[in-house]
């Protein structure tokens, strides 16, 4: 089973701030398939246009089979249209 779920505000209409919980969470129980939940806060600042980049932490709050630990990622992204207006 996986989820994900996030829950966030946005100020003045440029930074948004959240909180994510992720996981997967095998529903049978064997020495090999792995498992985890994470949470954590996440931040997308716009740049220019629809151009903002994301950052997010999370903490892995429950493991098996996996190696527990923090993670971290940084990105782009865009929203808006891709096709020019006429």
């Amino acid at each position: 089973m996986t989820f994900f779920g996030q829950l966030g505000y946005t100020f003045a209409e440029t930074v948004l701030t959240a909180v994510n919980v992720n996981g997967v969470v095998p529903l049978g129980t064997d020495a090999v398939t792995q498992g985890f939940i994470t949470v954590g806060p996440a931040v997308a600042i716009k740049v220019w246009g629809g151009l903002s980049i994301e950052a997010t932490f999370d903490f892995m709050v429950w493991a098996r089979s996996n190696s527990p630990g923090p993670g971290a990622s940084l990105g782009l992204s865009y929203q808006g249209s891709v096709k020019e207006e006429e």
